[in-house]
């Protein structure tokens, strides 16, 4: 943030009414009413910092002109209407992340007390209600495994293939050798993946079944006080988790569930093989498509290209979204998901290459 304090005060004041701005777009595009009652709170809430910014302006004597960065506003509009409104608040936390850190800097250089609820707003009252809105987080983790599981399809069946470019001619072969790779990979995965995912349910089964039976030695007082303990980590307001409790402490089975429920979360080995199975072959297919279509065309290089380039757009893809999903950096998830895709491809070509100039090693 620059130290001159007129532009700082017009920096806060011109980003405040933008995201006031922003706020009322996406409260006026959204049906849901909870959601749009929450967003127009968020939209005030932007509203009276930007009118703190203008007193201190006055304050200052200095004049300023209600000025919105009416691009960005207008950006996020059409975010809005192409990948809804989960997206859309991933991208307004990394900008509150920002604007946190630029009140943190001028907080410590100017010593104003005033700031201290403002900076409140930003990181507490905003992200509550953001989260509390969509729940996209839990959805998100959910699709970046998705994309975990593409990009394993895409990075190894583009490794097999681009090996095998410089070697087989024909892009019906390679698109066959490349299919066999994929489906292998297919049942490897999805076969990795149940197994792994058992592992977990049994143990949660297990720890289930024993949190059940400690559960049984405690008395009906000691097990209402941990139902309310929990009921209050689950974000439950005290008063009314002491009368949940309260009115299941006569049901000493009821209670076991609830507490049981707690002690694991829901997990299934066949979903997860299913999905872990599904989204490594789209990858596959993905990279493979180009042979049998551009390859008969163009001849298996230029087939080679097109995998490339299809792979390179759906791990910038994947980059993004994994980005979003664990909040870092968009451009470095994008590139380094990307240029490591390349290496392994590259790598593999240049030992196709190898054996096709020095063993004479070639499929026509």
């Amino acid at each position: 943030m620059n130290e001159d304090p007129k532009k700082m005060i017009e920096d806060f004041y011109i980003d405040e009414l933008t995201d006031h701005e922003i706020y009322e777009s996406l409260a006026a595009m959204e049906r849901d009413p909870k959601t749009k009652e929450i967003l127009k709170e968020i939209a005030e809430t932007e509203a009276r910092h930007a009118e703190y910014w203008r007193r201190k302006a006055d304050e200052a004597g200095i004049q300023l002109r209600r000025r919105v960065s009416m691009r960005k506003v207008l950006l996020y509009k059409a975010l809005r209407r192409l990948f809804g409104l989960g997206i859309v608040l991933k991208l307004r936390e990394k900008d509150e992340e920002n604007a946190v850190n630029m009140y943190v800097n001028a907080r410590v250089k100017s010593n104003d007390q005033t700031m201290d609820p403002i900076l409140e707003d930003e990181i507490i009252h905003e992200d509550y209600f953001i989260e509390a809105a969509t729940g996209f987080s839990q959805r998100l983790g959910n699709l970046r495994d998705t994309i975990y599981g593409m990009s394993d399809g895409l990075v190894e069946v583009l490794s097999a293939i681009a090996g095998l470019v410089p070697v087989i001619g024909d892009p019906l072969l390679i698109a066959v050798a490349g299919a066999i790779v994929g489906i292998a990979g297919t049942l490897s995965m999805s076969i990795g993946a149940y197994l792994g995912t058992k592992a977990e349910e049994d143990t949660a089964k297990h720890r289930s079944e024993n949190a059940k039976l400690g559960l049984s030695l405690l008395s009906i007082g000691a097990l209402k006080d941990k139902a309310v303990e929990m009921l209050m980590r689950n974000g439950v307001p005290r008063e009314e988790a002491v009368s949940m409790a309260s009115q299941l402490s006569s049901d000493k089975e009821t209670m076991y569930k609830l507490m049981a429920t707690q002690e694991k979360e829901a997990v299934n080995a066949t979903k997860s093989a299913v999905y872990t199975g599904l989204s490594y072959l789209l990858g596959a297919v993905l990279v493979i498509i180009p042979f049998p279509t551009i390859g008969l065309i163009a001849g298996r290089y230029m087939a080679l290209i097109a995998s490339i380039m299809l792979m390179v757009l759906a791990q910038s893809m994947s980059g993004f979204i994994t980005a979003l999903a664990s909040n870092t950096s968009i451009t470095i998830n994008m590139i380094r998901n990307s240029s490591l895709s390349l290496a392994a491809a590259g790598g593999t070509f240049l030992i196709g290459t190898t054996l096709h100039m020095v063993a004479h090693i070639s499929v026509l």
